[in-house]
């Protein structure tokens, strides 16, 4: 519930107390990086490659399992321009919008968007998974847009 929630900013803000960006980074990522077994992440990087099958397979879990994390989201379409590896002509369902980021809402923190969500979530997924994921956090509103394969 909400206590929950609130709960782990707190965490979270206690957690980059003191600490440089790529030090709140490097500790979040060790967090992340612990909660997956290395069977588990081998197999992600086997079946799950930066093509249209991989990267809408992430978009869509990302939209249906997140929302409790960061709000509403939903998947959108990228092209050829948004993305090289996608064929001219075609559009692939690889992005998911966050339309106000509960995280950044709740925390007011650019801080710990940055060293606790959109850098080590970048690391994860394309060092430790090889799927390559773009954040691109917007301070203004608060969305943020995940774009797979990118």
């Amino acid at each position: 519930g909400p206590e929950a929630y609130d709960g782990m900013l707190e965490v979270a803000h206690a957690q980059q107390w003191g600490r440089s960006l790529q030090q709140t980074e490097d500790s979040a990522m060790s967090v992340i990086d612990n909660l997956l077994p290395e069977e588990g992440k081998a197999r992600f990087r086997s079946a799950l490659k930066a093509d249209k099958f991989g990267t809408e397979l992430n978009a869509l879990i990302t939209a249906v399992f997140f929302p409790f994390m960061v709000g509403k989201c939903q998947v959108e379409e990228r092209k050829h321009e948004d993305l090289e590896q996608i064929p001219e002509g075609e559009a692939w369902k690889c992005a998911v919008k966050i339309e106000k980021c509960r995280w950044l809402e709740r925390s007011g923190c650019v801080g710990m968007c940055a060293g606790l969500c959109k850098r080590p979530m970048q690391r994860m997924f394309g060092e430790v998974l090889g799927m390559p994921l773009s954040m691109e956090p917007n301070m203004e509103d608060l969305s943020c847009t995940m774009v797979f394969g990118k």
